[in-house]
């Protein structure tokens, strides 16, 4: 199994995993779902649990889907806890989703557990944090455009419920319609 550092971003090394009979074992990450790592366990004696937002959300007329919710979730956490501008973050999500609908999705079974980790209230404190992240992203980088339509979806979201807060701010700013 590899070791990654995230400081670094980078594999640092790589140890041997042999799981016993009676054992339990907790994967966290995208990574445990990988069939290889699935292989280790008999199929009969294993659970697995998915912990992830499973809900699109549909508000004001305006839907944003599940995989949209959880990009905006990794630009927020990586900005706060990773030091990663949003760009760093957009740089990766094209294989990151790519891998998610790769060897995660088609290996959700049916006596799996899914949690929906979406809480209704949580897109707009998402939409504060991401909106508030605008400076960090050069307007000529190739991802700004993703950025900004990801901001704009937020704000469009919210349009009807706050007038005088960071989304109207921006709205303002950047020239976007309320």
């Amino acid at each position: 199994l590899p070791k990654y550092d995230f400081s670094t971003n980078h594999v640092t090394s790589y140890e041997t995993f042999t799981p016993g009979p009676n054992d339990v074992y907790i994967f966290e990450g995208i990574q445990a779902m990988y069939p290889e790592v699935m292989e280790l366990f008999p199929t009969d004696a294993t659970r697995r649990l998915f912990v992830t937002i499973h809900s699109d959300i549909i508000a004001s007329g305006v839907e944003i889907d599940k995989a949209k919710l959880r990009l905006i979730r990794r630009i927020v956490r990586d900005f706060q806890f990773r030091a990663a501008d949003p760009a760093f973050t957009l740089s990766l999500w094209h294989n990151v989703r790519a891998n998610e609908i790769q060897n995660i999705m088609p290996n959700i079974r049916p006596e799996d557990i899914v949690v929906d980790t979406l809480l209704p209230y949580e897109v707009y404190l998402l939409s504060r944090r991401l909106v508030a992240l605008a400076p960090e992203m050069p307007p000529d980088d190739e991802f700004a455009g993703q950025f900004t339509a990801l901001c704009d979806l937020l704000l469009n979201h919210y349009r009807y419920a706050f007038r005088r807060n960071v989304l109207f701010e921006y709205s303002k700013k950047y020239g976007r319609s309320n």
